[in-house]
């Protein structure tokens, strides 16, 4: 039996336009395949779960949708309204966008988040959620202060703040890119109870004698995993899409004082 986005590829026509288009966000690191980053190393399926499937396919310009304008967020979403002028993007009509500062982590990596505007922050938080709350689409940017993290003791931080402390994770694959000099990187996916998780995360670590320090981007998707295809294609995708200003290029939001 097919699932949806299987019926839909076998309608569809690769897109010209989307082929030259990488990931915004944490989605666009170069650790997604060993054949785009030597560096690589990956440990398990990340294809298994058809939602990242998509997500990849979507990445290379495959078949997701049929047009360009089609990929884009439709004329029924809404301002996201969040304090942010960099982040001016759109978001499904009943869903809900929230901002956060932080200062501070907890020993079990659950960053202490705000809504209150912080005028130095260590990280902004922008995050949106589905109706029911039990999808979101995330992403954090900024500098975690006191010590250098490697990209996957700094995935721990992003799981966590999406699930609270130690959530109990099934592992389904991870790609780990943290010795590229240039954009040290993980992108991991798991399953939590009935849902899926998944996370992205470049970060650089700053050995400085007097402030050390990690600069992030972090980008996370969870959902239902029975409607997370769903989900991709009409939600997080056209997200996604809407950052492509950039040139997948990790943009770093700057809180309105």
């Amino acid at each position: 039996m097919i699932g949806p986005y299987a019926r839909r590829l076998q309608r569809r026509q690769i897109i010209a336009g989307l082929a030259a288009v990488g990931l915004p966000l944490g989605f666009g690191t170069r650790a997604y395949t060993q054949q785009t980053a030597p560096t690589a190393i990956t440990d398990g399926d990340c294809t298994s779960e058809p939602a990242v499937q998509m997500l990849f396919d979507w990445r290379a310009g495959k078949p997701v949708y049929s047009s360009v304008a089609e990929a884009g967020p439709p004329i029924s979403w809404v301002p996201s309204n969040l304090p942010v002028p960099m982040l001016p993007y759109l978001i499904p009509k009943k869903w809900r966008a929230v901002a956060g500062w932080c200062d501070a982590i907890t020993a079990d990596g659950v960053p202490n988040w705000t809504d209150t505007q912080m005028a130095v922050p260590w990280m902004f938080l922008a995050r949106v959620l589905s109706p029911q709350t039990d999808a979101a689409f995330e992403y954090i940017s900024g500098n975690i202060q006191g010590q250098p993290l490697n990209p996957q003791q700094v995935s721990i931080i992003a799981r966590a703040s999406v699930l609270g402390a130690n959530p109990a994770l099934e592992p389904v694959c991870t790609i780990d890119a943290s010795s590229d000099a240039l954009a040290p990187s993980y992108f991991a996916v798991d399953h939590y109870d009935e849902s899926l998780i998944m996370t992205s995360v470049t970060a650089l670590g700053l050995s400085d004698f007097y402030a050390p320090a990690t600069t992030v981007s972090i980008t996370t998707i969870f959902g239902p995993r029975e409607e997370m295809e769903d989900l991709m294609y009409d939600v997080f995708l056209r997200i996604l899409f809407q950052f492509l200003g950039g040139g997948g290029s990790d943009p770093t939001p700057t809180p309105t004082p």
